[in-house]
């Protein structure tokens, strides 16, 4: 009979495994997922420039709703699917919203107006609001605590290649006799073919150890476990032997539902701002395909942001990372709306993306450290829905603010939660970064 007791000797064995070919194959099937979730986030940048000028403009409320739809997907999602992960696994949860995606994604490609668009990129967002969650949950229930951070930001980084990559095949369609404006059409096809290629790469891993053994199914938690143990060591570790830092030395003095407030505030910068970005430039008299250069070219600020930051911020409190990022996104932001300069303009939405990219991943992998191993998906996820609820409010106020007032009073509102946030940080509890998870 399986003893009970090997339970907790199932994380420790994790926590002491070198990085593994099996690890790498975890961590290249998550870059794919957040490729995809970045990917088709960073759309929404590139139809509201679409919708708001040409043959295809639509009015304030139609864009509002397009840009909202997403993220009212997202809030609905997030904790249904985070909670399902956590009753069921991650790797299954991961494979369904992985074809889901893929399936309203297709659906988007063939929508005939924008209301039938909106319907499907909320469908969208029933499933792309718990990807980040439960890719940052799963690495932070596998990884070895030291390769943790590093592994994480590299995910991500990587990740951040997707969105560049598509808006630069969405603009070089758009400008193409083949396509011309329908060029987004061909782009969510792309995209669903992308999902469902994730999807089967996923169904080669095993369930999380440290899940299954804390849901009680230890057999499988040792058959799983087994396989990260004879996987082939990787080349590169940067390990250290050193003993881990106890558990019991790890309890916060400070709330941590000070997290959920940062989760909250932090869509009206790291969402609503970028995606309507085309919308600004247009609005400022940009033509459209300038618009979507500069929104194209502005990805690789996330690209860089993600791998400088994977060699410096796992090594200081995460609070420290995130106020930095948060001054940052002010200063950026500013620079952005109030500019005339072009290249003043592409470098801000460059600063500002690569800000943007660094403090989300931060914020989740933060998260993630906290919260225990039993319920961290469904928290990380419930936290995340408020994300979403703010990025979901967030374009019903600052389109019309746009349309209204102009640049600089939008980007008004969009600073006063950043200085908010700025606050809350050191407010919240110390990082666990490059320490064991419960």
């Amino acid at each position: 009979m399986a003893a009970v007791h090997d339970t907790p000797d199932i994380g420790s064995r994790l926590d002491r495994l070198p990085l593994t070919w099996l690890h790498g194959w975890l961590v290249l099937v998550c870059t794919l997922a957040m490729t995809v979730t970045i990917s088709e986030m960073s759309l929404s940048g590139a139809l509201s420039a679409i919708f708001s000028s040409g043959a295809n403009k639509a009015s304030s409320g139609e864009l509002s709703a397009l840009l909202s739809s997403v993220y009212v997907g997202a809030v609905m999602g997030a904790p249904l699917f985070g909670r399902l992960a956590d009753r069921i696994g991650r790797r299954g949860v991961l494979i369904g919203v992985l074809l889901w995606i893929a399936a309203t994604s297709l659906a988007a490609g063939f929508t005939h107006d924008i209301l039938q668009l909106t319907v499907c990129r909320g469908l969208s967002g029933l499933a792309l609001g718990v990807l980040p969650p439960l890719v940052v949950s799963l690495l932070a229930d596998v990884l070895p605590p030291k390769q943790r951070g590093v592994m994480t930001f590299w995910c991500i980084g990587l990740s951040t290649v997707g969105p560049f990559c598509t808006l630069m095949f969405l603009r070089a369609m758009a400008t193409s006799t083949w396509h011309g404006g329908e060029s987004w059409r061909l782009t969510f096809g792309v995209l669903a073919l992308l999902c469902v290629l994730t999807a089967g790469a996923a169904a080669l891993l095993p369930e999380s150890p440290r899940f299954l053994a804390v849901r009680g199914r230890i057999a499988a938690a040792v058959q799983a476990l087994g396989r990260f143990e004879r996987a082939r060591v990787l080349p590169w570790q940067g390990t250290t032997r050193r003993a881990m830092a106890a558990v019991a030395g790890l309890q916060q003095e400070r709330p941590k539902h000070l997290v959920y407030a940062l989760f909250a505030l932090s869509p009206w910068a790291t969402s609503s701002f970028p995606i309507l970005s085309g919308a600004i430039l247009t609005q400022r008299g940009f033509a459209l395909n300038d618009a979507l250069m500069v929104v194209s070219l502005s990805m690789v600020g996330p690209m860089a942001g993600n791998f400088v930051s994977s060699m410096s911020l796992d090594r200081i409190d995460r609070r420290h990372g995130l106020a930095a990022c948060s001054v940052v996104l002010a200063l950026s932001g500013a620079t952005f709306v109030s500019s005339d300069v072009s290249w003043q303009v592409l470098t801000a939405a460059t600063v500002f993306g690569m800000a943007t990219s660094i403090y989300l991943s931060t914020l989740n992998l933060y998260a993630a450290e906290l919260f225990p191993t039993e319920g961290r998906s469904r928290r990380l996820a419930s936290a995340w829905a408020l994300n979403r609820i703010g990025a979901a409010v967030a374009p019903l106020l600052l389109v019309p603010l746009l349309h209204d007032q102009g640049a600089e009073a939008m980007f008004a509102v969009v600073a006063c939660t950043i200085v908010a946030a700025l606050g809350l940080t050191y407010l919240s509890p110390r990082g666990r970064q490059r320490q064991a998870v419960t």
